[in-house]
């Protein structure tokens, strides 16, 4: 997957969320999650490649272990 479709994703799962009455704060780390991703230099798959996406400022432990499964 792009970081574009990443945060698509992201930005779905964090409107959903919200519509579903989730706690605000859940929301917004999908939220942040998808402008962190969309803003990498390179693409996310590559630092879950390496193990490296757990470094990146804005990416959670929960988005960190989804992105282990689902993004490369």
């Amino acid at each position: 997957m792009t970081k574009r479709e990443i945060a698509d994703v992201l930005e779905e799962i964090a409107f959903l969320l919200e519509l579903k009455g989730e706690n605000p704060f859940k929301v917004k780390a999908y939220s942040t999650g998808a402008r962190v991703i969309e803003s990498l230099p390179e693409e996310p798959t590559v630092l879950v490649q390496k193990g490296l996406l757990r470094n990146v400022k804005g990416i959670g432990q929960t988005l960190e272990r989804r992105s282990t499964s689902n993004w490369v």
